[in-house]
């Protein structure tokens, strides 16, 4: 062993005493004897860290070797903890950005934590070309690793993932009740893994080293941390000239974040009380397709399989065996008591109970349920194989899967790689696939991804004494003229006809949810009993749940809520029971209040955005599947003439908004008072022209829906907006 030199600050009584460590290094030669050359580098270091209080750096040289240890931040604890123990407590910054002092320390200014640095000097092969690769070069290392830091609940702060021992603190000092483990050696087996994995391998660059040590310091945590998050890597690389000063260097720093990593987490939490956390393919390509998989979906939660988020539903061609329908495939995440083969088990019986008759292999079903995943688990059995082994070459697989968990990864020993890399790689399919949203059994669902899409109309039928523009036209004591109405609205292009039985035009005065049911059912009935209205799809505009209930259950198809379920907080949960489309409107207050709040000091896109991104969640949360869900941005709710002018001009980003994708859009301008602004047109019912405008701009932004007045005109308006856009 070569000398080992000490670096250290302080005044000059402070300062070490050499002779004192040629002594200890003679003393300690007997434990050295059977250690690794690294391990005895890093028994050197730690040793004389904990002995020295005034030394800030140890380096030891073993031949032409050398690793360095750097204590970079303040140890805290008292003399009786081992230096595995201490290595946890070398310590960031305190808030007020001053170096932690020993003695002055109480676990409440920790923020995190952070192994020291090490650094490796050994020979490695660089160049770009063969003969320079052959000649193994001196490349110096230096790795830094972060895991994250979490509270025990009495006063300390601990590595993650890790047993907790019991701490408590007094006079300033940490006292641990028992020794804290370090077993594992984690962060040394990351290290070592790394430094030998340069020294037998050949790199054409040193970025290339150092990126690919990064990528395999993240994967060896991932195969070797049973659960620990490793949070942050910093790997810096330099090569010496031939003079000895340093010619070239490259450093890289990645967080959990560039990776994949299962959601240790939330599993370790739901373990802690039996609980597993599965992702579940679903798929369909006979019958009622949406209605097949809802109802396996509601089975298991019969069973007590709890279905706690869904993905989009999205239509693929037939794989593998082509003669067959086009299926419809989906993911839902749920939670479960059940054991990998008993969960099997409950599938299989859901399968067989909704009718599957197996035909022949991948050939067409009824209902296909298949894990995907479970917990951070890999199994291999002759009946199950999780991760499911064809997922990676699915796009109908990973498209949903990645629409719940984008950034997480399969398990170990699987590297971690999140999802969407692999997504991303396989090729596009002809026709790119699109997300569907059902509305009613008698049409084909909206498929909002699909460029070549139809606009749908929505024709507006209220009946309401007070609307805004068509307020005491449709009366239920003239069902002649409104039979006429309804005929002429879905003879002239009308796909969805909306009742609206309460009028939410700026302070309009409120009924009771009994006068609204009243005005709205025998409409429903109307409708119902005219042959010519027997594909329309009935919609009901209002935002009580019981109107919405006593609709559905009078042959409504679907809902649409002016509050997107917040002003009846029964309405979410109420839709979900009913297993109807619901379209969640963006509006601020209520129809008497929300003139006055205008003001969107975020930006009208993000603020919109981000409120119904949140809607959705919340809708999904009460037991609505995102394929079951519509939006709507609110024009004229909540909005100046400028800012229903920009949400016509930026449609698109919204579509585009995080956690918005592929879900369908409804646009409502149609007569609106912006309109007659700009137009000079004061009486609502003459805006046909400017109302023209906004569909065609509605239709160039990505509608999916246009809610309309004036039917006829707008029919017009939309086919030939569609041949412009929609190719």
């Amino acid at each position: 062993m070569l000398p080992t030199t000490g670096e250290s600050k302080g005044t000059q009584d402070q300062n070490m005493d050499h002779h004192r460590v040629v002594q200890d290094l003679r003393e300690m030669r007997g434990e050295l004897k059977n250690l690794q050359p690294q391990q005895l580098c890093h028994y050197v270091a730690d040793f004389f860290l904990s002995r020295y209080s005034n030394i800030v750096k140890v380096t030891v040289t073993l031949g032409a070797s050398i690793i360095e240890s750097s204590i970079r931040y303040t140890l805290v604890g008292d003399s009786k903890m081992n230096s595995t123990n201490r290595q946890y407590y070398r310590l960031k910054k305190t808030r007020d950005s001053q170096m932690i002092d020993n003695s002055k320390t109480t676990m409440d200014n920790l923020e995190d934590a952070e192994f020291s640095t090490r650094r490796w000097i050994g020979q490695t092969s660089v160049g770009h070309y063969p003969q320079h690769r052959l000649k193994r070069c001196l490349v110096q290392l230096q790795m830094v690793l972060n895991w994250p830091l979490w509270s025990s609940g009495c006063g300390a702060t601990v590595p993650a993932a890790e047993p907790v021992a019991e701490f408590r603190a007094d006079n300033m000092n940490i006292h641990a009740s028992k020794t804290y483990p370090n077993a594992d050696g984690l962060f040394d087996r990351i290290y070592n893994h790394v430094s030998e994995y340069s020294n037998s391998s050949v790199f054409l660059t040193l970025k290339d080293l150092v990126s690919k040590l990064v990528d395999r310091a993240f994967e060896l945590n991932c195969t070797e941390s049973n659960g620990r998050i490793l949070s942050y890597v910093r790997i810096v690389a330099t090569e010496p000239s031939k003079s000895g000063c340093l010619q070239s260097g490259v450093e890289i720093e990645r967080t959990a974040s560039d990776y994949g990593q299962p959601n240790f987490q939330r599993i370790t939490e739901l373990n802690a009380n039996g609980i597993h956390r599965v992702f579940i393919a679903l798929g369909s390509n006979m019958g009622d397709r949406t209605r097949m998989i809802e109802a396996a979906c509601n089975e298991m939660n019969r069973r007590g399989i709890k279905v706690v988020s869904t993905s989009s539903l999205w239509e693929t061609e037939a794989m593998y065996v082509m003669d067959q329908g086009r299926f419809v495939n989906g993911t839902c995440e749920v939670e479960t008591t059940l054991e990998p083969l008993k969960l099997l088990d409950q599938l299989q019986d859901i399968e067989k109970l909704l009718g599957r008759v197996k035909i022949k292999e991948k050939g067409p079903r009824n209902i296909d349920l298949d894990i995907l995943l479970y917990d951070s688990k890999s199994v291999d059995s002759p009946r199950l194989s999780i991760p499911h082994k064809s997922m990676l070459e699915r796009e109908f697989v990973l498209r949903p899967l990645c629409e719940l968990i984008p950034n997480e990864s399969l398990p170990p020993p699987h590297p971690p790689r999140p999802l969407q890399t692999y997504l991303k790689k396989l090729p596009i399919a002809t026709p790119p696939l699109s997300t569907l949203v059902p509305i009613c059994p008698a049409q084909s669902p909206l498929t909002p991804l699909t460029t070549t899409k139809k606009t749908h109309i929505m024709a507006v039928l209220n009946i309401t004494p007070d609307s805004f523009s068509d307020g005491g036209l449709h009366s239920l004591t003239d069902p002649t003229t409104l039979t006429n109405t309804i005929n002429h609205f879905v003879a002239t292009g009308a796909t969805i006809l909306d009742i609206g039985g309460q009028s939410t035009r700026p302070n309009a005065p409120s009924i009771s949810a009994a006068e609204e049911t009243s005005r709205i059912l025998p409409v429903i009935t109307l409708i119902r009993s005219l042959p010519s209205a027997s594909k329309v799809c009935i919609s009901i505009d209002t935002y009580r749940a019981s109107v919405a209930a006593a609709a559905i259950a009078a042959g409504a198809d679907m809902i649409n809520d002016v509050s997107a379920g917040v002003m009846d907080p029964e309405m979410l949960p109420t839709v979900a029971k009913l297993g109807v489309t619901i379209c969640l409107m963006h509006m601020r207050g209520t129809p008497q209040t929300m003139k006055d709040l205008t003001h969107y000091p975020a930006g009208l896109i993000p603020t919109i955005g981000a409120a119904l991104a949140s809607h959705v969640a919340a809708a999904q949360a009460a037991g609505i599947p995102r394929w079951r869900l519509m939006l709507d941005p609110g024009i004229g709710f909540a909005k100046t003439q400028a800012q229903n002018l920009e949400l016509l001009r930026r449609l698109d980003d919204l579509r585009n908004w995080e956690g918005l994708v592929g879900i369908p859009w409804l646009v409502g301008a149609s007569r609106k008072g912006f309109v007659g602004k700009i137009t000079g047109v004061t009486e609502a019912r003459e805006r046909s022209w400017g109302t023209a405008g906004c569909v065609s701009a509605a239709v160039q932004g990505g509608a999916d829906v246009v809610r309309v007045h004036d039917v006829e005109e707008m029919t017009k308006v939309v086919k030939m907006a569609d041949a412009i856009w929609r190719v």
